[in-house]
């Protein structure tokens, strides 16, 4: 992980890219350094899925904890220069030839981060270090991932534990990445009796990486109660049985069983 302002990094030596060494490895990121406004992340996994709002397990976690959550473009590693520029340093000077265990890649690792960091100058940074510019986050780690609060308004519904949700006889696939989790029905402001589940927000220019969730306060949501300072370019589901393509199809009148992964 790097930060996006100053370029400082952050490294762990990891067996894999499954979600629960991933998730272990962002909470200890996020105790030591504070929890970031934003995260920024390529289409891959764990980090994204082919879901709804293409959120996974792992970026619901980063909703849950206050963070937005940005996707850059299929295929466009330039939405994230800066990143992938470390990456490919990285891989070469410490990575295409691994240590023979984790332990002993990590210090690599460490030994990589403090020169890339504290000692070598960054052309975007005015040559200088990014370690110069770097503070923590004053944002702390919420340990009892607190369930998220909605409006009065809002009609609050459990996803079951195979994704799918329940409403008025129809049962929708809303992704495994909600399994469990509360989510939030807005009543339309136009049509009458047609609860929408509101994706997230999108950014209006497609140079731009879209913009998947921007939580703050009490007004956020996995499925994306967008917030007040972003009232446009947001995509709706119409939660009805009639609902078009831009709606979600119901899969059947009534949910099947629970599907545990």
């Amino acid at each position: 992980m790097i930060g996006s302002a100053t370029t400082c990094s952050a490294l762990r030596a990891q067996p894999n890219q499954q979600f629960k060494g991933t998730l272990r490895t962002c909470r200890d990121l996020m105790r030591q350094l504070g929890v970031p406004q934003v995260i920024r992340s390529d289409l891959g996994s764990p980090f994204a899925s082919t879901g709804l709002g293409r959120l996974s397990c792992l970026s619901v976690w980063w909703i849950e904890q206050g963070i937005e959550v940005e996707f850059t473009r299929p295929a466009s590693p330039q939405d994230n220069g800066s990143h992938e520029r470390m990456h490919r340093d990285l891989k070469a000077e410490v990575a295409q030839s691994p240590s023979p265990s984790f332990p002993a890649q990590q210090r690599r690792f460490e030994r990589w981060r403090h020169t890339y960091n504290h000692e070598r100058p960054h052309e975007a940074l005015d040559l200088q270090c990014p370690a110069d510019f770097y503070h923590p986050s004053a944002r702390r780690l919420n340990e009892n991932d607190r369930a998220l609060v909605y409006p009065k308004h809002f009609e609050v519904k459990t996803v079951s534990p195979s994704g799918h949700l329940a409403h008025e006889g129809h049962n929708y696939l809303v992704g495994e990445a909600f399994s469990g989790k509360r989510v939030g029905l807005r009543p339309p402001r136009r049509r009458a009796n047609r609860p929408v589940l509101r994706q997230c927000p999108t950014r209006p220019s497609h140079h731009q990486p879209r913009r998947c969730v921007a939580p703050s306060g009490l007004h956020h949501s996995y499925a994306g109660l967008r917030q007040t300072h972003h009232q446009a370019h947001t995509k709706t589901f119409d939660l009805s049985p009639e609902a078009g393509e831009e709606g979600l199809r119901p899969h059947s009148p009534t949910p099947p069983p629970p599907r545990f992964s």
